[in-house]
């Protein structure tokens, strides 16, 4: 089930610094942990929104470049 939710949009300065505080943690974790796991998604996702706020499609990140 998909469950809707109400959110205030993203601009492209809160993208970034939620990107950076996700780079951040990244640094202090264990390549291996499922939190690791996440972050990666939670990078991935934001570099989808940050191409797109930036109106850059061709710079959508691959897949590769995360999960490497």
């Amino acid at each position: 089930m998909v469950m809707s939710t109400d959110t205030i949009a993203m601009n492209r300065a809160e993208n970034m610094f939620a990107l950076q505080l996700i780079l951040n943690s990244m640094s202090t974790l264990s390549p291996e942990s499922l939190t690791m796991t996440k972050l990666r998604r939670a990078a991935y996702l934001h570099g989808i929104v940050e191409a797109v706020l930036n109106e850059q499609v061709s710079s959508l990140p691959q897949t590769t470049e995360i999960f490497s």
